[in-house]
């Protein structure tokens, strides 16, 4: 008697992150501590629903977080100048930013 295939698990319903991602820039992430993991996934997540690796933030990563504008900011610069993101910053606003 032949074996059943098992039956394709069922979807979960809620958020997820929409993924490849790519190990080694998971790695460098993970290195630089802190908060920095939980902004850079929340990156990954945004560029997920945007189908766009080049996303706008908004309030809405704040309040996911629970970091401040000052804490956030800062772990965007620190993403930034290890080569893993590009800011665009907006005058008055939330910036973009390119996942690299």
């Amino acid at each position: 008697m032949p074996n059943k295939p098992n039956p394709l698990p069922k979807r979960q319903p809620g958020l997820f992150i929409k993924g490849p991602i790519p190990l080694d820039w998971l790695k460098k992430v993970n290195n630089l501590g802190g908060s920095t993991e939980l902004v850079a996934v929340m990156l990954w997540f945004y560029a997920g629903i945007a189908c766009s690796k080049t996303i706008k933030l908004d309030s809405k990563i704040d309040d996911v977080t629970g970091l401040t504008r000052q804490t956030r900011q800062g772990i965007l610069k620190r993403l930034e100048w290890h080569g893993l993101i590009k800011l665009f910053p907006q005058r008055g606003g939330y910036p973009r930013v390119t996942i690299l």
